[in-house]
């Protein structure tokens, strides 16, 4: 949460626009669960609220919207990026113990569930606080993400402890299959898997590289910072390489897959 915190306005600043990349998939996840006004809507780990701006749109004057996330820097933004509305709270709350005597329709997580320590925990609190028949809708990055990989990939050569031993893998839920599972098992039905691939630009190499070291929190910053000037050289030469495939007149074009799933209570 502390990383959160700190990281979360830098991440606001550069990624929540539905006209970025993977971002842009926000509106085919609610229109996977059908989404419709005068509906009560709960978007988990809603961070700085990509979409409780769409959620608001959709459910309408009559509809409600509540948006949980442990952060509350995050949801501090959220606060401020959105109008204050009679029928949309945000609550600062972990997805895995959170409760609610309200039931609701639907509930959304864009990017998140992967975060979760206890996924399928969190999976079945949430089925808890779903109406017979009501929808859940995620959104997860694919396997396919160079955007991710070139980078995290070389680095963990160079900072073998660059995270830390016991944080869960975050793309465990990256391919159909397990992501399929852990909702199935969570005890949904009706599961629909859709895969999308979309197209990022970061720019040339030293734009690629300078965004993404900027938009990581102060520990990892520093763990970079402690390599020699040998080293970082060599690394940012790894990656490189790595991004040579995807680079066209110097600039880097990346591949970015996502699974959307939807599925009922």
């Amino acid at each position: 949460m502390n990383i959160w915190n700190e990281v979360a306005p830098r991440y606001h600043k550069r990624w929540i626009s539905p006209t970025i990349g993977p971002f842009s998939c926000a509106s085919k996840m609610l229109e996977l669960i059908s989404i419709k006004g005068g509906e009560h809507v709960l978007d988990v780990a809603c961070g700085t609220g990509s979409v409780i701006l769409q959620l608001i749109k959709l459910v309408g004057t009559q509809g409600y919207v509540v948006g949980v996330d442990m952060s509350q820097t995050a949801l501090n933004i959220a606060k401020q990026t959105n109008m204050v509305l009679p029928n949309l709270d945000f609550v600062n709350g972990d997805a895995e113990t959170v409760k609610f005597t309200h039931l609701f329709d639907a509930v959304t997580c864009q990017f998140g569930i992967f975060f979760f320590p206890d996924a399928p925990a969190a999976l079945s609190n949430l089925k808890s606080v779903i109406k017979e028949g009501g929808r859940l809708g995620i959104v997860v990055h694919g396997k396919n993400t160079p955007y991710y990989t070139c980078f995290i990939e070389e680095i963990v050569r160079y900072i073998p402890d660059f995270y830390r031993s016991d944080m869960p893998p975050l793309d465990r839920y990256a391919q159909r299959e397990p992501l399929h599972k852990l909702v199935r098992d969570a005890g949904f039905a009706d599961i629909v898997i859709k895969d999308v691939t979309y197209t990022f630009s970061p720019g040339d190499f030293t734009s690629y590289w300078k965004n993404y070291t900027q938009y990581l929190a102060k520990p990892y910053q520093q763990k970079i910072e402690s390599l020699t000037e040998t080293e970082r050289n060599s690394l940012q030469e790894a990656i490189r390489r790595r991004t040579a495939q995807y680079t066209k007149e110097n600039i880097i074009e990346f591949p970015w897959q996502v699974l959307i799933l939807g599925a009922t209570v």
